[in-house]
């Protein structure tokens, strides 16, 4: 354990420079559940997409022989149909759209081996931008690249939604996102879908995901950052690779200022075991992966009814004080804890823990943190049901509440 504050990690300073490259140390902070229809999130307006007429559609491959040459002969507001087989190139989409495939298990667009970098010089497989309002559905988006950020470009990113976009994406997949080889000099790489821009900046994303399976991602299963980006994600499912000596993988990622609606998910396989990285057990001094981690979430973000199995740490609230409903989510067997709360007050509710370490560990390194337990069940943990984990002048408090 490391003695001096100065030294103490935090997981903000991890994501930060890991995504953006620049690095910033933050001193001051199974099957699907049936759901409805989500709500869409603000600034993320609903649009309707009537019945294509045959005028507004364009087919892949009898009009034309890639999806990047139907979009851009596409007009605003059509349809581009797409025929089962494998697609290898890169799409970048600048207008409002529907992208139709033949379902999941038979329309694939691939990573082509050389991957040109799209906004913000990160590489892409699908790209939208621009500000359009774009539909994804029946179609599996694929890597891997065939080399990494050491010895290429490597593939930063699935989809890509920026500049103010909007993605409506169901009955998809999106796998394989991620180097070759995976190597922990590019621990952030290989992003299934990202919304908006790094953090600090003015880039924000909208997206609705619904009834998508993510897997086999390097980086984060969805990741968005930044105060005007907002996110619904419901009935998917997002599964890491499991232990992992080479990258430091969470389901969801997401943060400073963005507001998410994240409900009815099943969520596995995110664990970290490079030490060179820092990864470990001690949320003082080392890193833990998750299934979902916001930092500094915006208010009224929402985290209920989710399955969070076989990670590092199931929820792992950090610096988000007041902003986050958590309720009724599944916990089950994490190697180090079921439910993290960290440098800043947040409440729990109904959840289900079971397993692992440590079943809730409230932990305070920057700020005095009072985590509130409301009816929480916690079973079968091996170190401790509750742990409060203080450091460096501030202290953490576990409030059980039963009624």
């Amino acid at each position: 354990m490391r003695s001096s504050c100065s030294m103490r990690k935090t997981r903000a300073s991890f994501l930060i420079p890991a995504l953006t490259g620049i690095a910033l140390c933050l001193a001051s902070l199974p099957t699907r559940p049936a759901l409805a229809a989500p709500a869409r999130p603000e600034g993320g307006a609903a649009f309707r997409v009537g019945a294509p007429t045959a005028a507004t559609v364009v087919r892949v491959p009898a009009d034309h022989p890639t999806i990047q040459s139907a979009v851009d002969a596409s007009a605003p507001g059509g349809t581009v149909l797409v025929r089962p087989g494998t697609y290898v190139e890169q799409v970048t989409i600048a207008k409002n759209l529907t992208l139709i495939g033949a379902g999941a298990e038979a329309t694939f667009i691939k990573a082509p081996a050389s991957l040109a970098p799209g906004f913000g010089g990160r590489t892409f497989i699908v790209e939208i931008n621009g500000g359009a309002r774009v539909k994804i559905t029946g179609l599996t988006v694929t890597g891997p690249a065939s080399d990494s950020c050491v010895t290429g470009t490597g593939l930063r990113r699935g989809i890509a939604v920026v500049q103010d976009s909007t993605l409506d994406i169901s009955d998809a997949a999106i796998t394989h996102i991620h180097d070759t080889p995976i190597v922990s000099d590019c621990p952030r790489d290989g992003n299934g879908i990202a919304i908006g821009g790094a953090p600090f900046t003015d880039e924000t994303g909208h997206a609705t995901i619904v009834g998508v399976t993510i897997s086999d991602y390097q980086g984060a299963g969805i990741v968005f950052f930044n105060p005007g980006t907002t996110v619904t994600i419901a009935n998917d499912v997002i599964t890491g690779t499991g232990p992992n000596p080479s990258a430091f993988s969470n389901g969801i990622d997401f943060g400073f200022g963005a507001v998410a609606t994240i409900t009815h998910n099943v969520i596995s396989g995110n664990e970290c075991d490079a030490a060179d990285l820092g990864c470990g057990p001690d949320p003082i001094a080392q890193f833990q992966a998750s299934a979902i981690g916001p930092v500094d979430a915006g208010a009224g973000t929402v985290i209920a009814y989710n399955t969070l199995s076989n990670n590092d740490t199931g929820l792992y609230l950090y610096a988000s004080p007041g902003a986050i409903s958590a309720s009724h989510n599944a916990m089950l067997n994490n190697r180090y804890f079921g439910l993290a709360i960290q440098d800043g007050d947040a409440t729990s509710a109904f959840d289900r823990i079971v397993g692992g370490q440590i079943g809730v560990g409230v932990i305070a390194d920057f700020a005095d943190t009072v985590g509130t337990l409301r009816n929480e069940l916690i079973g079968g943990a091996s170190v401790a049901p509750i742990k409060e984990i203080s450091c460096c002048g501030v202290t953490a408090m576990a409030v059980v509440v039963k009624k």
